[in-house]
């Protein structure tokens, strides 16, 4: 699955206990599917239902090209459905260079490969 670019982080974490709206995702990249587990409450089994949310995404801070891979789980039980329950995130962040930044902005005003919203990061390049 490719690193999308967005405009600027989506800060995952701190949707955590609310809905999750498709505005909150706009330009990462991302599966999901539906999961259900046994939990034991009270001395009964309870069957919990909900979202399982892979994917990544990238944004760029200044000189900073940040590259996301996200898992999010989302409940589907009555009382909490479409609450975000947990986000794990793993980062790498790295400096890149002016000509690389010249040529983001570039591809951006020209409408073409890496216009924020479902554009992937080609894997070439220096």
């Amino acid at each position: 699955m490719p690193y999308y670019l967005v405009d600027k982080d989506l800060d995952l974490s701190s949707k955590l206990g609310k809905k999750l709206s498709t505005n909150d995702m706009v330009g990462a990249s991302y599966t999901t599917t539906a999961e259900q587990c046994i939990r034991m409450v009270n001395g009964k089994l309870v069957f919990w239902n909900y979202y399982c949310q892979r994917g990544r995404y990238a944004f760029i801070n200044r000189t900073r090209l940040t590259l996301v891979d996200f898992e999010l789980i989302i409940s589907q039980d009555a009382a909490t459905t479409d609450d975000l329950e947990l986000v794990t995130c793993g980062q790498k962040s790295f400096r890149v260079n002016s000509s690389f930044l010249q040529e983001v902005e570039r591809l951006k005003q020209s409408g073409s490969a890496l216009k924020g919203n479902g554009k992937a990061l080609s894997n070439s390049g220096p």
